[in-house]
């Protein structure tokens, strides 16, 4: 079978194109779009997912008390059970869930204010502005207690710093990230 083939049948199928251009516009309509916010922010959940099968390696090997690397962890990890795909999709899909949720709420939100420059800025972005900065701070936060958690405890003044930032966002005084 050739996929050049079923390519060209497909993109030759009308209704397949309504499709994909349905959900296209869907998307762009709740997302907003595929703007540099949204990717940094998909890239930081990739890397804060790896940091944390990264440490959960660490912590196999060092529990195991077997000399070895983190890929060598992670597979040690993963035959051990500290690693399993139904915890990992569970958490994964809960916060991905979770943070297109609030995505779609600021972009909603930023197209029912009206458009209104104030001091140069247009206030009708502040919403989206605010989600965006928050998931990717509390993410940020999350990659560096990853890195902590893998034994790099210089980074700890960098995780109150986070923690700080965070909280003068929100107004909290709450610590960690829990993600």
């Amino acid at each position: 079978m050739d996929i050049t083939k079923v390519f060209d049948s497909l993109s030759q199928c009308w209704q397949m194109k309504i499709l994909a251009s349905f959900f296209v516009t869907c998307f762009t309509f709740l997302v907003g779009g595929l703007e540099a916010p949204f990717i940094a922010l998909w890239l930081l959940v990739a890397i804060d997912t790896l940091t944390r099968w990264a440490a959960i390696s660490k912590h196999t090997i060092d529990d195991q008390q077997v000399d070895g690397n983190i890929l060598y962890g992670f597979y040690l990890s993963w035959h051990t059970g500290a690693l399993n795909s139904h915890a990992m999709r569970h958490q994964f899909t809960l916060k991905v869930f979770a943070y297109l949720i609030l995505i779609i709420v600021g972009n909603l939100v930023s197209k029912i204010i009206p458009s209104l420059a104030l001091f140069g800025s247009d206030i009708s972005k502040i919403p989206g502005g605010f989600i965006y900065s928050f998931l990717g701070i509390t993410e940020l936060m999350s990659i560096i207690e990853n890195l902590i958690d893998m034994g790099m405890d210089v980074l700890k003044p960098l995780a109150v710093w986070a923690c700080r930032k965070r909280n003068d966002m929100t107004g909290g005084t709450g610590g960690g990230t829990g993600a």
